[in-house]
């Protein structure tokens, strides 16, 4: 490849979209994540009651 398929130098910068970043977009996942951590600690806790018992 010997010769440039381009003419021209590109200007500018990139063009990366006009979304915005304020607010929450997933507020559902992040609620579901939160439930499965309290669970997940519960579960440790009532575990660890029911070892300790023994």
């Amino acid at each position: 490849m010997t010769v440039s398929q381009m003419s021209e130098m590109p200007q500018g910068g990139v063009q990366t979209g006009t979304g915005s970043t304020a607010g929450v977009e997933n507020a559902g996942l992040i609620a579901g994540g939160a439930a499965a951590l309290l669970a997940g600690g519960a579960l440790v806790l009532r575990r660890r009651h029911a070892a300790a018992q023994d």
